[in-house]
């Protein structure tokens, strides 16, 4: 088990770093992607060496994050003097066994908000509190004064709003909207991230919401409903 620690240590082991690895779990979501992403963009800002590892990559939905293709393979990525897993809450849920390459001789750092982290690694930053591991990057970077340029606001934006369901669930704060507020201030263009973000669908999306709206049933009661998805509507066929 991992060393618990404040942010204000993570700032300084941070900036006493020369090179950083940043990943996050499988299947990754929009805080994943955001928080790996915009972590990384404010270290490359500060002149870090920075690589983004992740066996799933970038999902489509959330491509227009990563433009510059910066996330990578494991067996693209070399080491670094930091590995930092983010928005993970085992080490599990990482990646395959190629994961521990990368981490081989760094210092593992975890930074994330579930409640359930099992505090693996060396040094553990754990905020159950905070609706989203974007928010907790951004104070991060609140703590050590560091610049956010404009590509890893986005990404932080994403991060918070899409595990906060657009600013609409319980976990949202009024720091969450200190922070949204501050990304804005950046120059963060609302309605062209959230366009991208929960409006830009691939046909196929629609076709098979399509397919599962038109297998619909529900309970006498009316109470419950249900839909089947076969395996001729996952192929397209």
């Amino acid at each position: 088990m991992g060393r618990d620690v404040m942010v204000g240590e993570l700032v300084e082991v941070f900036e006493g770093a020369s090179s950083v690895v940043v990943a996050a779990h499988l299947r990754p979501d929009g805080d994943a992607i955001g928080s790996m992403l915009g972590l990384g963009l404010i270290l490359e800002g500060m002149g870090k060496v920075v690589s983004y590892v992740h066996t799933d990559g970038v999902p489509g939905n959330l491509a227009f994050l990563d433009e510059g293709r910066r996330v990578k393979g494991v067996e693209e990525v070399g080491e670094g003097e930091l590995f930092v897993a983010l928005d993970t809450a085992n080490a599990e849920r990482l990646a395959d066994g190629g994961v521990g390459a990368a981490m081989a001789g760094a210092v593992r750092v975890t930074i994330d908000h579930h409640v359930t982290n099992e505090r693996y690694g060396d040094l553990v930053w754990v905020d159950a509190g905070s609706p989203a591991t974007a928010q907790m990057v951004w104070e991060l970077a609140q703590a050590g004064g560091w610049t956010i340029p404009l590509e890893a606001a986005v990404a932080l934006y994403v991060g918070v709003s899409t595990d906060t369901g657009s600013f609409q669930y319980a976990n949202t704060t009024g720091r969450t909207h200190e922070m949204a507020a501050a990304l804005l201030g950046i120059g963060v263009d609302v309605a062209e991230v959230n366009r991208l973000t929960y409006q830009n669908f691939p046909a196929r999306r629609v076709e098979l919401l399509k397919g599962l709206l038109g297998t619909m049933e529900r309970s006498g009661d009316g109470r419950v409903a249900w839909w089947s998805l076969t395996e001729a509507m996952k192929k397209g066929v």
